[in-house]
């Protein structure tokens, strides 16, 4: 074979990967399809990928956050045996060709290119597609015309709109129906977070423009674009780090105490109960409105967001401002916007009453905020100072749970916010409940315990019921002398009582064998 042979046997081979079925919804077989000397040979990896997971420009998978670690895992494995199959095919192509690199050289002398590339009539024939920023703004339009918006809402989604439109020209470089691919997408979700976006804010805009894509754009499958898949990128920010605190005594007395407009007022008080009651913003509306039951001088409430039962114990502060407050936000009916409407007066309230204590939090950008108290207070704030104050005065996670609707594990992870006080006052606590265990029986079960003594001897329970503890042992002394004659005597039936090693059951059954054998000395 000479030099001419196999140098156009090299340009004859071609390598390429394909998926079996671009268009399934499951993992497809990938195959590597061979064209060397005008033959295919199509040859199975063995392995399997999404069609969303393939890059078909670059033929391989895609590698992205926008993946969990398993599926990007799996895919970096696929890379490696794509990879390893080119290389057999090149080693192989290159020694059976016996071609030497170093031996290609091109004439200097050469001015002009020959190329016997064709143009068919379907070619000429054809429409071009518009661009894709044009049938965004398209999109984007129509939109506009279904939705009504506020008017920040509005601005917000006016600049995520031409933000990704110039990515497609400045960046992407290719403004046709390709920047409507599963790839192009993911690559802007990659330029996103390389230039500084966090998760939470990429999160928002990608979704935006995934949604005009699939709603507007790809709904007719007129130009071939398929629907993407955009999942929200995980929100690293922790619970604890997360905009939400506890309303300090002082604040609440400030709230409550100062003056305010009539318009305001009312929103006032609908905040102080929601100190008093731990609800949502959504179960407040509900609970104002008069949509609860009432059993025990409980209030059973169902709560939107779990749909469990939050139990509310009725007080007179509770049961007025239910009243007073009732007729006034009946005539809400949109649990949105009557907490979009609760906010901000909540913030207005806060400033009058110069609520400036600052709050450190960890912002949507990873980064530490510093704010006033009253440039972020909200209705849920309410929440958390509930349920921190109920855990402070002793109450368990389980039981405040009960009281706002939700799981223990939930009021701790999300809602406690103890002070270094309250973590301390918890040891005390539970020092104090350790070293009680082995302390004499409380006054009240004694009494309750020898009465029962005195109903197994025949004694009327009428009688027993207002003796207090020295009646009871004069009974014992006066009706039962016969203990002495036994060699028991009344100190020595009470120190079983006081015994600080058993439990009162024990100490019951001693004294019942007490009994039952001054009962067969009687006899």
């Amino acid at each position: 074979m000479d030099k001419s042979d196999s140098q156009a046997m090299l340009r004859d081979v071609s390598v390429n990967f394909n998926l079996r079925d671009p268009k399934s919804n499951r993992p497809t077989q990938i195959y590597m399809v061979i064209y060397a000397n005008g033959k295919q040979t199509k040859i199975p990896t063995g392995c399997k990928i999404l069609s969303n997971q393939w890059d078909n420009k670059k033929q391989e998978p895609i590698i992205s956050k926008v993946f969990s670690n398993e599926i990007n895992k799996e895919a970096i494995q696929t890379l490696r045996i794509i990879n390893a199959m080119k290389f057999e095919v090149l080693k192989k192509s290159l020694y059976n060709c016996s071609v030497k690199f170093n031996k290609f050289k091109i004439n200097k002398d050469m001015t002009e290119i020959k190329t016997t590339m064709t143009v068919t009539k379907q070619f000429l024939n054809s429409k071009r597609t518009p661009k894709a920023t044009n049938m965004m703004k398209k999109a984007f339009d129509e939109y506009l015309i279904r939705n009504t918006f506020a008017k920040s809402t509005l601005t917000n989604y006016g600049i995520w709109c031409k933000m990704w439109m110039n990515w497609v020209t400045d960046v992407y470089k290719r403004d046709s129906c390709k920047a409507f691919s599963q790839e192009a997408l993911n690559d802007y979700v990659n330029f996103l977070l390389k230039n500084g976006g966090s998760n939470v804010t990429v999160s928002k805009k990608v979704k935006f423009i995934s949604m005009l894509i699939n709603d507007h754009i790809a709904i007719n499958n007129k130009y071939g674009i398929r629907p993407i898949v955009f999942k929200n990128l995980k929100d690293k920010r922790k619970k604890e780090d997360k905009l939400r605190g506890e309303i300090l005594d002082d604040e609440i007395k400030i709230l409550k105490e100062i003056v305010l407009p009539t318009r305001l007022d009312k929103w006032r008080k609908a905040f102080v109960l929601q100190l008093l009651t731990g609800q949502r913003c959504s179960d407040l509306l509900h609970l104002l409105k008069g949509e609860y039951k009432v059993q025990d001088d409980v209030i059973i409430l169902k709560t939107q967001k779990c749909g469990t039962n939050a139990y509310i114990g009725l007080n007179d502060e509770i049961t007025h401002l239910i009243e007073e407050l009732n007729e006034q936000f009946i005539k809400y009916k949109n649990e949105e916007s009557f907490k979009a409407l609760f906010n901000r007066r909540l913030k207005e309230i806060a400033k009058m009453a110069h609520l400036d204590r600052t709050i450190t939090y960890e912002g949507p950008y990873q980064t530490v905020c510093v704010d006033k108290l009253c440039d972020v207070i909200s209705t849920h704030f309410a929440r958390h100072t509930f349920v921190t104050k109920m855990l402070r005065v002793g109450f368990s996670a389980e039981e405040v749970g009960k009281m706002i609707g939700d799981s223990a594990q939930t009021v701790l992870k999300n809602y406690g916010h103890p002070t270094e006080k309250d973590e301390i006052n918890v040891l005390k606590k539970a020092e104090v409940r350790i070293n009680n265990v082995q302390e004499p029986t409380s006054q009240y079960n004694e009494e309750d315990e020898l009465k029962k003594v005195l109903l197994m001897m025949g004694i009327s329970g009428v009688e027993i019921e207002d003796m207090n503890e020295y009646q009871i042992w004069e009974i014992l002394i006066k009706e039962h002398g016969k203990l002495m004659e036994l060699g028991v005597n009344v100190k020595t039936v009470k120190e079983i009582y006081n015994h600080k090693n058993l439990p009162l059951a024990e100490r019951a059954k001693m004294l019942q064998k007490i009994i039952e054998e001054i009962s067969q000395k009687e006899k």
